[in-house]
């Protein structure tokens, strides 16, 4: 199967698009930095939402790279490449997607795009912070080839974009078993077939969906410590 996933650049038609695939399939502590007030989309929620990505984004000078995550013609995300201050060379990532489009195969399609809209913009490497009970992160970055590191409750990897893209990742579906190209290593990786049972290791187990592929996109915390 096929999966038809682009990445658009975000513009003020997309913004729309996005707030409501936002209020309609996802929480709004998982999308967006927070904002006093009453839980749920709010209309003062909605609103700054909509300033942060003006902000950070559709601006004459911007802060970082926000793409919309289309499947088909349905937006069902967004995904950021943030340059980083203090790691020249270096992006961070950042990914969510809704709710009903998780654990299909999106996320790993997303992070090869995103990977090389990253080499295509220069950069060598792409930085990804995510929580430890984010699994189903862990899953497509290992699958990968990407070694993780845990710090407490954060965990972290570097993907450095020296490497050729593997031929087909996009829209190839993952065989369990097959041989599959590290495109960071260029060495073969073996994607193993999960035991009877089990969901393939792309699929989050029942109750795992974490709150995107590349964990908080837009978390405050986050933007504080790295300048993203």
């Amino acid at each position: 199967m096929c999966l038809d996933v682009t990445l658009r650049p975000l513009d003020e038609l997309l913004l729309g698009r996005l707030l409501d695939t936002a209020t309609a399939d996802a929480d709004p502590e998982d999308v967006m930095p927070e904002v006093a007030g009453p839980p749920g989309w709010t209309p003062e929620r909605q609103a700054a939402f909509s300033r942060f990505h003006r902000s950070r984004t559709l601006t004459a000078d911007p802060e970082e790279r926000t793409y919309v995550i289309v499947v088909g013609d349905q937006v069902v995300g967004a995904a950021r490449l943030c340059p980083l201050r203090d790691r020249p060379g270096t992006a961070e990532a950042g990914v969510w997607i809704g709710r009903s489009h998780r654990g299909g195969g999106v996320g790993g399609a997303v992070l090869e795009q995103l990977l090389d809209l990253a080499r295509t913009a220069g950069f060598a490497s792409v930085f990804v912070s995510t929580t430890a009970g984010n699994t189903a992160v862990h899953r497509i970055l290992t699958a990968q080839g990407v070694s993780l590191t845990q710090d407490g409750d954060e965990v972290t990897a570097r993907m450095s974009l020296d490497g050729a893209r593997r031929p087909g990742a996009v829209c190839s579906p993952r065989v369990p078993g097959a041989p599959e190209k590290n495109s960071d290593r260029g060495a073969p990786v073996v994607v193993p077939a999960p035991p009877p049972g089990q969901p393939p290791r792309d699929t989050p187990p029942a109750g795992d969906t974490g709150s995107g592929p590349l964990g908080n996109h837009d978390h405050p915390d986050r933007h504080s410590r790295r300048g993203c």
